[in-house]
């Protein structure tokens, strides 16, 4: 049994790509002692400090030419996407603005494009959804909150659905 662990060692170390021709090994630190890392060690460890993410700004457009509120950071948009029942769309953007604010905006912008809007009940400074759908059963929603990943200080994230439905 104790040759097959040394087997299996021993390929594991080759099969790695382990430099087999010196030992790696030291002796281990005296008790009560510190152990020194060597220069290569030190070079190779990883920064702890994560590099900062750089957020750009994207040429896109929100579904059905909905405006983007001004001021905003238009994230992520994409085309309509067919699913089984119904194509669809989504879109994330950041702006310096309070969820209510956001919700105000796009409702209105709602109502310009022939929608009929309905505000969430919860609104608040934290977080505010507002929907529409049109007669023909196309919707857009967006759901818009203070937290986010992508969002800095004041600013507000959001997150925009719009679905076509598909015959």
């Amino acid at each position: 049994m104790r040759m097959k662990i040394i087997c299996v060692a021993a390929f594991l170390q080759v099969g790695c790509g382990a430099d087999t021709s010196q030992s790696t090994q030291s002796e281990p630190a005296a008790e009560g002692t510190m152990m020194e890392a060597s220069p290569s060690a030190v070079e190779a460890a990883p920064s702890a400090i994560p590099e900062p993410e750089v957020v750009t700004t994207i040429d896109a457009t929100l579904p059905f030419d909905m405006p983007l509120m001004p001021g905003a950071r238009l994230l992520s948009s994409n085309d309509f996407v067919t699913t089984r029942r119904r194509k669809e769309a989504i879109a994330a953007f950041v702006v310096k603005a309070n969820p209510l604010e956001v919700a105000a905006f796009y409702n209105q912008a709602l109502i310009d494009h022939g929608f009929t809007p309905k505000l969430a009940s919860y609104n608040d400074e934290k977080l505010a959804q507002v929907s529409g759908t049109r007669e023909n059963g196309e919707t857009f929603s967006i759901t818009t909150s203070r937290s986010g990943s992508k969002a800095g200080p004041g600013e507000t994230q959001s997150g925009v659905v719009a679905t076509i439905p598909v015959e």
